[in-house]
């Protein structure tokens, strides 16, 4: 009887160790799942190329995702300054544009539009709107909502561009 007892013992040990059934956590060599606490994710992180480990906050992990370095903090406000008449968007105002919609998550941003600096002031007026028009467009491409508005206080050819509170 007792040899039967044996023999069950050893194959049901037998059979648990075969089919996975291991207590002791983590000794067969299966990677633990890192928690999230405190709204940091404690995994690796790859950093220009090197991974390393330690927490990283959710704002860090987003920053990373846009491509920038999660010290910088972002622009408050922008101010475009454009050429007498000119009424296209250049290259260095779309990336500065872009710059300021990506470091924001903000649903509506203001943009202030001063007239251009022009003997006519219908022509300056013109100028300004279109400007108004083109900047709130590219906001709107990218998921922002923006309020355009001219104000004739500002200095000429200045677009002030800011989060809306």
């Amino acid at each position: 009887m007792k040899r039967h007892i044996r023999t069950f013992s050893i194959a049901l040990i037998s059979i648990s160790l075969l089919s996975g059934c291991n207590t002791l956590r983590g000794s067969v060599g299966t990677p633990e799942i890192a928690p999230i606490t405190n709204g940091t994710i404690t995994n690796g992180t790859i950093t220009n190329g090197t991974i390393t480990n330690g927490p990283i906050s959710v704002d860090d992990l987003l920053a990373q995702a846009r491509g920038q370095s999660g010290a910088q903090v972002p622009m408050q406000n922008l101010t475009l300054r454009f050429e007498d008449g000119r009424t296209k968007l250049s290259s260095d105002h779309q990336q500065q544009l872009n710059g300021f919609a990506n470091s924001h998550n903000a649903r509506q941003i203001n943009v202030q539009c001063s007239p251009a600096s022009d003997n006519s002031k219908l022509t300056a007026m013109s100028i300004a709107i279109s400007r108004c028009q083109l900047i709130s467009e590219f906001l709107e491409s990218r998921t922002h909502q923006a309020v355009a508005t001219v104000n004739p206080r500002l200095i000429p050819n200045e677009i002030y561009i800011s989060v809306a509170e």
